[in-house]
């Protein structure tokens, strides 16, 4: 499965309680080269072309990890059940009703799926928790008539369902909203019968989504261990469901090279470490070799193992804050594993979040950069613009586009700015009991009299 459009309602902080975004290259494509960052989906012919890394940008604040949390989500609901079965915590800025509508390709078949879902309580389950759980209400699927669909038809929902078939629907609510459903066809709806065997936990389209193949690999990869959720992989923190193993040489030495090996001894848990220069090999349990690791170089290659195994099978690398900890020639390598054809033969995509500017300058696209900011005329929500959308310039380089506040809500206000340096310099110079002011230049200090 690689995903060309999703659309997921009901959820905070952004606009209409919906965040939209398009995986597919928009803009013209001039060369399909080994090194053009796009993969081609249906065949030889086509000119459709799913992007290999996504970039969502913005100030504090504006929905990007929340992003990546929904992202995530609908990756696993779409190819398997564990997003639903288990607590769900990228749910939890989300309504009572979600509503998911995603493109899709699979061995060369474009598709449309769309999905509702509703919170699940405590006692219809048998499971106390507090967390947030949704189940599968409604799920309908189209299959594209034609060979492939128009740059347009990806875009528009509606314009994609004209084209194509609806092919099945499962509908677990109640008989009386069937009929206002424009999706709903009795021809293709699955029997009630059937209805009771399928879990409202998995979807209907598993086995499509996963090419009848092991399902997409999906790694999600924050920055700090605040974040933690049962589908995000930790780089920064070393526990017990997390361990650090043996780390692969070359992968080492790009950001250690003051380490000649660090290898896992997984029998006795112990590690095996020998330094660049001296002959003799350190063993010590893994919780003491921890910290000679820095967290750049933790973080870094834990991140580029897991880049690998998607590389290795095509999926998702969902990465936050990816300068967290890393230099930028080394994050540039990172984003270069899933540009180049070699290192990506699958078309596997990244999809990372960043503060930085500078490494927007680093894609060779403008069709795959998001800039996330608060809407003008609703400070608390947050439009998810895309840069080639709002930029038709080609030359302007994008961290400057961005540091500018060209298109408006990308960098702090200037006035917020001026309030914290004006508030830091009133506490600063705010006269206190306890602060004894140092003596000026050239002023001598009277010792006190006895």
């Amino acid at each position: 499965m690689r995903l060309l459009h999703v659309s997921v309602s009901g959820s905070e902080p952004y606009s209409d309680k919906t965040l939209d975004l398009d995986f597919f290259a928009e803009d013209q494509v001039r060369s399909y080269g080994p090194a053009s960052g796009i993969t081609r989906l249906g065949g030889e012919s086509s000119s459709v072309y799913s992007q290999n890394v996504i970039a969502l940008t913005g100030v504090n604040a504006t929905g990007k990890t929340t992003a990546l949390r929904l992202l995530s989500f609908v990756i696993s609901a779409l190819t398997d059940n564990i997003a639903l079965f288990q607590q769900v915590h990228p749910l939890s800025t989300c309504d009572n009703s979600i509503h998911i509508e995603t493109i899709f390709e699979a061995k060369g078949i474009f598709y449309l799926h769309e999905a509702r879902l509703q919170p699940v309580s405590d006692l219809e389950d048998g499971i106390s928790n507090e967390t947030k759980r949704f189940a599968f209400t409604f799920e309908a699927l189209w299959r594209f008539d034609k060979k492939q669909p128009s740059r347009a038809q990806l875009k528009d929902f509606e314009a994609f369902m004209r084209s194509a078939t609806l092919t099945q629907v499962r509908d677990f609510e109640p008989e009386e909203n069937r009929k206002h459903d424009k999706y709903f066809d009795a021809t293709v709806r699955l029997p009630d019968i059937v209805l009771p065997y399928l879990s409202p936990y998995m979807s209907t389209i598993v086995n499509i989504a996963q090419e009848a193949k092991p399902s997409p690999s999906l790694t999600h990869i924050a920055p700090n261990p605040v974040l933690q959720h049962p589908d995000i992989f930790m780089p920064a923190t070393l526990d017990d469901h997390n361990p650090v193993t043996t780390i692969a040489d070359p992968i080492l030495h790009v950001f250690d090279d003051s380490i000649d090996y660090y290898h896992l001894d997984k029998d006795s848990q112990q590690v095996h470490i020998r330094f660049t220069g001296d002959p003799k090999e350190y063993v010590m349990a893994r919780s003491e070799a921890h910290s000679i690791l820095s967290s750049g170089t933790e973080r870094g290659s834990r991140m580029v193992a897991n880049a690998l195994s998607v590389l290795q099978k095509g999926g998702y690398l969902l990465v936050d804050e990816i300068e967290n900890s890393i230099n930028k020639e080394l994050v540039h390598m990172i984003i270069n594993l899933f540009v180049s054809r070699k290192t990506n033969p699958h078309g596997a995509t990244l999809v990372f979040t960043t503060h930085y500017p500078e490494l927007l300058d680093l894609l060779n696209r403008k069709d795959n950069i998001y800039f996330l900011r608060r809407n003008n005329q609703d400070g608390n929500k947050v439009d998810a613009v895309k840069y080639s959308s709002a930029v038709k310039r080609g030359e302007l380089k994008r961290s400057e586009v961005f540091a500018s506040n060209f298109i408006g809500g990308t960098a702090p206000k200037a006035s917020s700015l001026k309030a914290i340096r004006d508030y830091i310099a009133t506490e600063v110079n705010k006269p206190s009991s306890t602060h004894h002011a140092l003596p000026k230049t050239g002023e001598r200090h009277e010792k006190p009299a006895k």
